[in-house]
């Protein structure tokens, strides 16, 4: 039996199919962008339109990681995303139906990141954001 098949994704490789997955849909996405405050985005793409995304890869996934990255990413972007590589099935069902989330964690899109594909759980909402601080968030993703 291959032992390479069940290894869990590394957060490089998980960040790396991401990648992949959105330069291959008309995104153009960049890994480890640093933010104009400092921290470090996994991924920021940006679409045609010019709206930012950032997907943050989490090893699990809770309330208080969400809310965390929220607070740290959300001025930097249009739409935040959270990463998870290998979700189990249960879990992504789960994440689907966000009865019981807050509003802020509904509109936080879910991706399930697998060895070489990407399965949306859950669909990002859109937020204008302050133009100031996605020009700024433009330009370090243009630096990198």
């Amino acid at each position: 039996m291959d032992n390479e098949a069940f290894r869990l994704l590394a957060h490089h490789e998980a960040a790396d199919v991401i990648c992949a997955e959105l330069n291959h849909t008309g995104y153009t996405a960049k890994r480890e962008v640093v933010l104009p405050d400092g921290r470090r985005a996994d991924v920021l793409a940006i679409d045609d339109e010019g709206n930012l995304s950032i997907v943050e890869v989490k090893t699990r996934l809770s309330e208080s990681l969400i809310l965390a990255a929220l607070e740290k990413y959300t001025r930097w972007c249009n739409s935040l995303w959270l990463a998870q590589p290998d979700m189990p099935n249960r879990l992504l069902s789960q994440i689907a139906t966000p009865l019981r989330w807050p509003d802020a964690i509904v509109r936080t899109g879910i991706i399930a990141v697998y060895r070489d594909s990407i399965v949306c759980a859950r669909q990002a909402g859109y937020r204008r954001g302050n133009l100031e601080q996605l020009v700024a968030a433009r330009a370090a993703f243009l630096k990198a």
